[in-house]
């Protein structure tokens, strides 16, 4: 027998709703809550690439935690390649499922970006 509202698991639909504020920070960048947050806990960044600090709220933690399971089911779609990089964003099918490895650090002029 459920109870209440017949959610069968609150921390699944929990972590639902959050994947969604955090899809919603991605897609909405402008947004003035995207702002406020960006401002406060990733300044120097983007919302993929932000870290938890010293010193985090409970709600950026969460946004964190479902953050990860979003990456965890997203692909990217290559249009133009023009925003992907090569050696640091996890660009490639499932096999590989990650960046181009290189066997030194780049040099001027060698391609950094997919297109």
């Amino acid at each position: 027998m459920e109870g209440g509202m017949g959610f069968r698991d609150l921390n699944h639909f929990n972590l639902a709703l959050l994947a969604k504020k955090c899809w919603r920070l991605i897609q909405e960048p402008n947004s003035l809550w995207a702002q406020v947050i960006k401002a406060r806990y990733f300044p120097n960044c983007s919302f993929l690439e932000a870290v938890k600090g010293y010193r985090a709220s409970w709600s950026w933690s969460s946004l964190l935690e479902a953050r990860d399971q979003v990456i965890g089911g997203c692909n990217w779609q290559v249009i133009n390649g023009c925003t992907i990089n090569i050696c640091k964003d996890k660009w490639l099918p499932p096999p590989n499922g990650s960046s181009v490895v290189t066997s030194g650090t780049p040099q001027v002029g060698d391609p950094t970006w997919v297109n």
